[in-house]
């Protein structure tokens, strides 16, 4: 029905999950057909984008299990400044040294490991930038550090790669335990 299903596997009551999802909206319009904050007056209305809906068994005390569906809406609050929730955004940076370090392991694999030190430092330096952020910080200067890691060596070594593969998987399932049991 226009929608997407996405499969997050296993969900624990100990080990919440964190879904970032970016909505591609038209522009907010005032009744008169306006752009919402036309002529320099504020604007703060609300505004329904979608709708999410988590559904799974749940393990129940006496050991049944019953389906449950949770629905939960997202509203926007209309504006005419952008706005920037440094929280999504931190996480948003996370979720791309991530990606950063998947790159970095496939350019290892095709022997460009200056290539891969320099997605390694790219990643860093936008996590770096984002102000008052402890975990962004955290990634940063891991990703710096493997950067540094693969320079020193000319590459990866097993020892790295693993760690590499468990932090990206760790960074792309919301699992901050994993991020501090895996940190150098």
């Amino acid at each position: 029905d226009g929608g997407v299903a996405i499969q997050v596997g296993d969900l624990y009551a100990k080990e919440p999950r964190l879904a970032l999802v970016e909505f591609l909206l038209p522009p907010a319009n005032d009744p008169d057909g306006a752009p919402a904050g036309a002529l320099g007056e504020e604007r703060h209305e609300e505004r329904d984008v979608a709708r999410i809906e988590v559904a799974g068994h749940v393990v129940q005390p006496g050991g049944g299990v019953e389906h449950r569906v949770v629905s939960l809406p997202i509203r926007l609050k209309v504006g005419n400044a952008p706005r920037v929730d440094a929280e999504v955004q931190a996480t948003a940076m996370i979720l791309a040294g991530a990606r950063a370090r998947d790159e970095a392991l496939e350019r290892q694999a095709h022997g460009d490991w200056q290539g891969a030190a320099g997605v390694l430092r790219e990643a860093s330096h936008v996590l770096h930038s984002l102000d008052d952020s402890p975990a962004a910080d955290l990634e940063a200067r891991d990703l710096d550090l493997m950067a540094q890691r693969v320079e020193e060596h000319a590459g990866f070594d097993a020892l790295d790669m693993k760690y590499m593969k468990q932090r990206a998987w760790d960074s792309r399932r919301s699992r901050e335990a994993g991020k501090e049991r895996y940190s150098r």
